[in-house]
């Protein structure tokens, strides 16, 4: 019987695992994008999306700032709300 690396591996406390949906048009763009690196096509998800969320620090605190602004409370406050909601952190 063959078993599975998922249930041997166990996360790093640091990462958090995200379910996401794609267009199988973007599946296999992603897919041979990541073959040509040598990754598997969710490793290199996720370095994708971590890439990108650095790339845009400044305009993703400007907006935070921003919506707390128009909800009349404090950025800290809006973040602990959405962290709360989320319940992965």
């Amino acid at each position: 019987m063959k078993s599975s690396k998922k249930s041997t591996m166990a996360i790093d406390p640091h990462n958090t695992r995200l379910t996401i949906t794609i267009s199988k048009y973007n599946y296999k763009k992603l897919l041979h994008w990541a073959k040509i690196h040598g990754k598997q096509p969710t490793a290199f998800a996720g370095q994708i999306i971590s890439s990108r969320l650095e790339a845009n620090t400044s305009l993703i605190k400007e907006q935070v700032a921003d919506m707390a602004k128009s909800e009349n409370i404090s950025v800290e406050e809006l973040e602990e709300r959405w962290e709360e909601e989320d319940n992965k952190l």
